[in-house]
């Protein structure tokens, strides 16, 4: 069955016998690419009669120019339509397109579900799992300043990690436990890390929404050991949550995937719903990864990097305020929220709180100074 989008992004239209254009942006380049087709949420067959790939004029994303010259016919098989079957994907025949690091591409079809580059020989692909922060909401339209955006330049500047591709697998909305807006991350994890090319790390940093859209439990408890028989509360989503986050650790163990990051729940104090519950869950499953009993490769502690004060409020000073006021109780402490200087909405970052989110990626995973 198909699953639901965000309703800002339903507005009843039909695409027919129409062609779009989106546009890609490319982390790590090389000498040829392809394309992949995905069908996963369509009931009937998705037929596609004809695909070319471009650069967009004078190198900008979200226009509909692109550089005739530099369009190519896509073909599958050796043909240049294709039948994808309901939950099938399709992959491209390799296309003779020579793509810079850091470009973009435009793509003219129905739509797209990837692009693959053939690379160095030493070259693998950082995949991030994630929902609306990762996807960049509160960045700047067409800017891909997004934080996995933002990270590949620094991972560029470093012959340890300069060859590194970065899958940005964040959906707005998403969630690890439950569907909703797309599958959920659990059941993510084949289409989106399995079948990716090349996997050399994983970065998990997902949660705060099944944390926001579960109930309160009867009390703001935030012991380790407190339980509740009522799945659906928000003291018992906490530890469904550290359950979820080892299966995805162990299924990537299980997929020979070298190296996975896990990083902790930045603070949303403020926003609509908020309440200390939340607060406390956020808090517990942040102590549960700090400890990284499971093993995983590094912590990347967002909530360190981008907290402030109580419910907008500002403490300590600079992007990196250490591990000082991290527990933040029923009472309300300092913590709860971004920092001003970061934050777009309370929710989401701005620029300025990607870009540092991106340099504690590069530090706390990557060991690459800043």
């Amino acid at each position: 069955m198909p699953l639901t989008t965000t309703y800002h992004r339903e507005n009843g239209r039909v695409f027919k016998n129409t062609t779009l254009r989106q546009d890609v942006h490319v982390s790590l380049g090389g000498s040829k690419l392809r394309l992949k087709i995905s069908n996963s949420f369509n009931e009937n067959d998705l037929s596609i009669t004809a695909v070319t790939v471009a650069f967009p004029d004078d190198s900008r994303i979200g226009g509909s120019a692109i550089k005739p010259d530099t369009v190519h016919t896509v073909t599958f098989s050796g043909e240049e339509s294709v039948t994808v079957p309901p939950n099938g994907l399709e992959t491209s025949d390799p296309i003779d397109l020579s793509v810079d690091n850091d470009s973009n591409l435009t793509v003219s079809m129905f739509y797209l579900s990837a692009v693959d580059v053939l690379a160095p020989y030493a070259a693998s692909t950082l995949v991030i799992i994630g929902d609306s922060i990762t996807d960049g909401k509160g960045s700047t339209p067409n800017g891909n300043n997004r934080w996995p955006d933002q990270l590949f330049p620094i991972l560029q500047s470093a012959p340890s990690t300069n060859t590194l591709a970065i899958a940005n697998r964040g959906i707005d909305g998403n969630r690890v436990l439950r569907n909703g807006v797309g599958p959920r991350a659990l059941d993510r994890f084949g289409s989106d890390v399995g079948a990716t090319s090349s996997v050399g790390a994983l970065l998990i940093y997902e949660g705060i929404n099944d944390i926001r859209s579960s109930s309160s439990s009867s009390s703001s408890n935030d012991s380790d050991d407190s339980d509740d028989d009522d799945p659906n509360t928000t003291n018992n989503t906490a530890t469904a949550l550290t359950r979820a986050y080892t299966q995805l650790l162990d299924r990537a163990r299980a997929h020979d995937v070298p190296r996975v990051y896990i990083a902790t729940l930045a603070p949303f104090g403020g926003t609509e719903g908020w309440n200390d519950a939340q607060e406390a869950a956020r808090q517990r499953v942040n102590r549960w990864i700090r400890r990284n009993e499971v093993g995983f490769d590094a912590v990347v502690d967002f909530d360190a990097v981008l907290r402030g004060g109580k419910k907008g409020g500002m403490a300590g000073t600079g992007p990196r305020m250490g591990m000082q006021g991290a527990a933040a109780g029923q009472n309300g402490t300092a913590g709860q929220a971004l920092r001003p200087g970061y934050s777009s909405d309370k929710l989401h970052p701005n620029v300025a709180g990607y870009e540092a989110m991106a340099r504690a990626v590069a530090g706390e995973a990557f060991g690459l100074g800043w």
